[in-house]
């Protein structure tokens, strides 16, 4: 097939000429068939007869034989057709909607329905406006007159024009103001709108500054639009031009009959509308303490104290610690007005009587916001019960004796006030960054913070009680920290894969034993995976003891229960205590004896350099004893003659470390070597 591709690709169509190809195996493709002349040469006669029916002999074209003209029925057409076909990629489509491209009816149906298309692939230069302009909306301002009713005058309205370009769709928008008297909102649903008495659509190129556009018999006069619109505009080469303004006949709904309202009511300090403008979001913190300590069970409370400067409104919220023994609340009181103290202007010389029946407290009491309400005169005394001077509401009101209950307002909050509320009172000791700041642009900067002292709150001390012998103390440690929760004991996991598996094997006996327990033998299993001990016993016939496991696996305890006992405790020659039994250890396999040499920090008998600075220094005294020995050239020597002799040679040494020195002579640990290869090794040592 590739060398047919470069075949035609190699033609020239040019002149009606096509270059000679001998294909002798073409296979049956579109449009092309095998040799005619080869399947069926009667056939092949007759139709090359029938070609040149009616054509003049010199201009009959006479093709070479086995040429690649032979194997078309349609010429030079049918190999440019051909070559279409064996190419990879079809030809660019002249316009978007030509799909006359490779691929199947049923995807062109399917192109076609959908308003795309797979292939061919075409330029961009001639798309439709619904792929160019996809998603772009033009956005105009513009106003309309309403015809005049009766008593109702020329207005004007204004509305926003959507154009949205894809396919020149309009939609109206009317802004909507609150109690305009009017229905407004969406004035005209997106549709395509028709020019009057014509067939043709508002398109973009109809709205300039200044158009009036014809809808549905009513003239919309368009004056502005946004910048993304002018920028499409210059793009397209259609300048927008300059934005008008709106006529004088725009309707206001605010200025209809019937809206006009009274002036709103201002309190004393500042508007609470005007409150809303400048300080909405922003809330003065102030941190202080509730000090409780005489209630029962009572305690300093540190506190935040939050006020709203858009709405004059205080707030307390607790700052919950960790470990407190209360609640956690999310506040301990509302935004709400706080008052300040009833009545903290007047003394017992103005002769007023605040017992029932004759007070001036249910009318001057009231904790409202909105100031006390008007006192009945019948309920306040006139004059002293002395005689003095006589005094009403109004006297005291011009002299300043009776004020009004009013709320804390932000002017009222500094470091150090005591601010009562409901059962508590409430010490401010600091302020945020923010409230700092506040108030040093009100030129009323707050005090330096207020310490206080830490409280003094008894040491926790925690006593582990000693362990009573149920499961392993490790999991009896866990319910002592201190939490609800428990959980397993950890593990050193990388410990348990490098040494898993891994077991130390102890002959011992018991040190000091009975009569009866003279014979008996034990081996002493070290788990170095986690450290734990395990004793079996040999069974011996006719001992009177069964045998078997002597000791369940488990974690064990030195001798004074100070601390767990360590696998480098036991060691040969050396006596360990478990558990009210003292064992004697007399000897160990081959692989505990290599273990413990190549962890000889652990196990120090084990380490050869501190066995031989012991044997150094008294050399020459084990030569001659050695030398002494009758029979010293056949005479053998094991481990238990090795210890005596060191021992002999005043070395205080132990089994294990008689052990260490021996092995350096026995390498076949046959268990015995001949003296005179011990006093050689001596004799050596340097």
């Amino acid at each position: 097939m590739n060398d047919l591709r470069r075949s035609l690709t190699s033609g020239s169509l040019a002149g009606s000429t096509v270059s000679t190809v001998t294909m002798p195996d073409l296979p049956n493709l579109p449009g092309v068939r095998r040799d005619l002349s080869l399947i069926n040469p009667k056939l092949y006669r007759e139709y090359k007869a029938s070609l040149a029916k009616g054509i003049p002999a010199e201009e009959q074209f006479v093709e070479e034989e086995n040429s690649l003209m032979s194997f078309f029925e349609g010429g030079a057409s049918k190999v440019q057709e051909f070559s279409q076909i064996l190419s990879p990629f079809p030809n660019n489509g002249g316009s978007y909607n030509d799909i006359s491209g490779r691929y199947s009816l049923v995807s062109q149906q399917q192109d076609r329905l959908r308003k795309s298309r797979s292939l061919p692939y075409t330029n961009t230069n001639n798309l439709p406006s619904y792929i160019t302009n996809e998603g772009r909306v033009c956005s105009f301002i513009a106003y309309f007159t309403e015809i005049p009713r009766e008593g109702v005058e020329n207005r004007s309205r204004m509305v926003f024009i959507k154009l949205y370009m894809e396919d020149n769709s309009i939609e109206m928008v009317e802004p909507r103001v609150e109690n305009s008297g009017t229905t407004q909102g969406k004035f005209l649903k997106r549709h395509q709108i028709f020019k009057p008495n014509s067939r043709e659509m508002y398109t973009i190129q109809d709205f300039t500054c200044g158009a009036e556009v014809d809808i549905y018999n009513r003239i919309y006069t368009v004056i502005d639009c946004d910048n993304g619109t002018k920028k499409f505009l210059e793009s397209r080469g259609l300048p927008f031009g300059t934005p008008l303004p709106l006529p004088e006949t725009m309707y206001d709904p605010k200025s209809r009959a019937g809206v006009s309202r009274a002036p709103p009511r201002t309190s004393t300090r500042e508007s609470k509308s005007k409150n809303y403008f400048l300080y909405d979001t922003k809330v003065l913190r102030f941190f202080g303490v509730w000090d409780c300590r005489g209630m029962l069970f009572g305690d300093e409370i540190n506190v935040k104290v939050h006020y709203s400067l858009a709405e004059n409104t205080i707030e307390v919220v607790p700052i919950n610690g960790r470990n407190t023994g209360r609640d956690r609340l999310p506040k301990l009181l509302k935004k709400t007005s706080i008052m300040k103290p009833l009545g903290s202007s007047l003394s017992s010389q103005d002769g007023f009587d605040f017992a029932p029946g004759g007070s001036l407290s249910p009318s001057l009491g009231d904790r409202s916001p909105s100031g006390p309400r008007s006192a009945s005169p019948s309920r306040v005394n006139t004059a002293s019960t002395q005689g003095g001077n006589a005094m009403t509401l109004n006297t005291l009101a011009q002299q300043n004796k009776l004020t009004p209950n009013v709320p804390y307002h932000w002017t009222d909050l500094k470091v150090g006030l005591t601010i009562p509320v409901a059962a508590m009172t409430l010490l401010l000791v600091d302020a945020d960054e923010f409230t700092r700041e506040f108030y040093s642009s009100k030129n009323m900067p707050l005090d330096a913070p207020i310490m206080r002292p830490e409280p003094q709150y008894p040491a926790l001390v925690t006593t582990i009680p000693p362990y009573n012998g149920f499961g392993s103390e490790e999991d009896s440690l866990q319910t002592c920290k201190q939490t609800l929760v428990l959980s397993a004991p950890s593990k050193d996991g990388a410990k348990l894969k490098q040494l898993a598996g891994m077991i130390l094997r102890y002959e011992a006996i018991l040190a000091n034993p009975e009569e009866v327990d003279a014979q008996r033998k034990f081996i002493i299993q070290v788990h170095l995976e986690d450290d734990t001990f395990q004793i079996r016993e040999p069974p011996i016939r006719n001992s009177g003891h069964k045998g078997g496991i002597f000791l369940s696996r488990c974690k064990l305890e030195s001798h004074d229960g100070t601390k767990p006992l360590q696998p480098g405790d036991i060691f040969l020659g050396g006596e360990v205590e478990i558990l009210s039994h003292r064992f004697k250890v007399l000897n160990c396999d081959q692989f505990t004896f290599k273990f413990m040499e190549e962890n000889s920090k652990t196990w120090t008998h084990s380490n050869l350099a501190n066995v031989l600075a012991k044997v150094l220094p008294r050399k020459e005294v084990i030569q001659r004893i050695l030398l002494t020995y009758p029979g010293l050239a056949s005479r053998m020597m094991d481990v238990e003659e090795c210890h005596a002799l060191l021992e002999k040679a005043g070395l205080t040494v132990s089994k294990q470390e008689a052990c260490t020195l021996f092995r350096t002579v026995d390498v076949t640990f046959a268990g015995s070597v001949k003296m005179t290869q011990f006093l050689k090794h001596i004799m050596n040592l340097r």
